[in-house]
């Protein structure tokens, strides 16, 4: 029997499973889902409130304060921060060694200087916990590795303390990182080394303006800011209090 090709995908139904994931992953994105990426963009502002919502004394605040900084000036997957060992941050260099879980490989990303200060800190704290040098970078106050589940909970938490309309999640924080580096005419090579990507079309799945191709080829040359905190509405004066008034008994 003949397999007729299907005129809506140009294939059979079995060269249909024939194409690959990779093969899928380089279509370029719909609009509706650009559309969402990009209501989803937050910026350096609203991420420096982000990070002003956490802690600056406790060991978790501190600890979420340089996790924020570093997805939003790095672009690193979350499941790539939090693979991350203390030794895989150079501050010096504005570098992040990179390690693939199932292999040896590695690369290296960028780091921008707005989250130095706070990933310094969090190491500052770290080593006065005496936490392992090779365990996690982040990691529980015991040493072991933070889950998804955790980041998933805390970041919408946070959002709502910092009162940020917009739904935050990491790969959100990474999405807005690449649109900065767009915004400041970055080659979409350049951004794609930097993200990891394998394929150009993961990387236009992330961008907000498919079609610019950008100029600069040495992100390094960018910059990465985080602004100020938004102003929150000033409270309501109370009214006087009203004197008593004597009763006559």
């Amino acid at each position: 029997m003949i397999r007729k090709p299907n005129p809506q995908v140009g294939f059979s139904p079995f060269q249909a499973r024939e194409v690959s994931t990779h093969t899928l992953r380089a279509l370029p994105p719909t609009e509706k889902a650009a559309d969402k990426r990009q209501e989803e963009l937050l910026s350096g502002d609203q991420v420096h409130s982000l990070i002003e919502a956490c802690s600056r004394r406790a060991p978790t605040g501190l600890r979420n304060r340089a996790l924020i900084a570093l997805l939003y000036c790095s672009g690193l997957r979350i499941s790539e921060a939090l693979n991350l060992i203390p030794d895989d941050i150079d501050l010096e260099r504005g570098q992040v060694r990179v390690r693939h879980r199932s292999s040896d490989r590695s690369r290296q990303a960028w780091l921008f200087p707005a989250a130095h200060a706070y990933v310094e800190a969090w190491l500052v704290r770290r080593r006065a916990l005496c936490l392992r040098s090779d365990g996690p970078l982040f990691c529980t106050l015991q040493g072991e590795s933070l889950k998804d589940a955790y980041i998933r909970a805390m970041l919408p938490r946070v959002a709502r303390r910092a009162q940020v309309e917009q739904r935050v999640h990491a790969m959100g924080l990474r999405n807005s990182f690449a649109a900065r580096l767009q915004e400041q005419d970055a080659t979409l090579e350049a951004i794609r080394v930097q993200l990891g990507h394998a394929d150009m079309g993961s990387t236009l799945a992330c961008l907000p303006k498919p079609s610019s191709r950008g100029s600069v080829e040495r992100i390094e040359n960018l910059s990465i800011e985080l602004g100020k905190p938004r102003s929150r509405p000033e409270a309501r004066p109370e009214p006087p209090l009203q004197p008593l008034r004597r009763s006559n008994f």
